[in-house]
């Protein structure tokens, strides 16, 4: 529901299998993307900087304070992750997206496209970034050379518009 335009009904859902006892991984992570999509910015679920061994790899205040046209806000959080050397590649290439830095974006996801296993890397962090495109596929030669065999579609859903991007 959350890529097809309905968020708030994805966090109905998410609850209701919670209550009902439904093992569900990352729920906080949903409900955050959920809220920010909706552009419920000052919601309780998007307040914080989330948990270590979140799905967002980095502070949710950084999405946050881009919707919020905090740019320079989150520029100030953004910078030390990225040119911290121990991010990870798919951290890294999520935050440049969101960002708007395409080339930075693009970098990353060229490093992770020559690796093993890069199809679900690149693919699932579409999830996480919410954002469509998070890098060109031109970018994933081994990438696009998979979705195009798999007949898939290019760019992924946009959930979350965040003002930056702008592709």
């Amino acid at each position: 529901h959350l890529h097809n335009g309905r968020p708030l009904e994805s966090i109905k859902i998410v609850n209701e299998a919670g209550s009902m006892g439904a093992p569900l991984m990352f729920i906080d992570d949903l409900k955050f993307l959920a809220q920010l999509a909706a552009g419920n910015l000052d919601a309780p679920e998007v307040q914080g900087h989330g948990d270590a061994g979140a799905l967002i790899p980095f502070s949710r205040q950084i999405p946050r304070l881009l919707l919020k046209g905090e740019t320079e806000a989150a520029m100030q959080l953004a910078l030390p992750i990225l040119d911290d050397p121990e991010t990870s590649d798919w951290s890294a290439m999520i935050l440049a997206a969101i960002l708007g830095d395409r080339e930075r974006a693009n970098l990353h996801a060229s490093r992770i496209d020559a690796r093993p296993g890069s199809t679900i890397t690149l693919t699932n962090a579409s999830l996480v970034c919410a954002c469509g495109a998070h890098f060109d596929l031109e970018a994933t030669p081994n990438l696009k050379a998979r979705m195009d065999v798999a007949g898939f579609d290019w760019p992924p859903p946009t959930a979350i518009k965040y003002p930056a991007k702008d592709w």
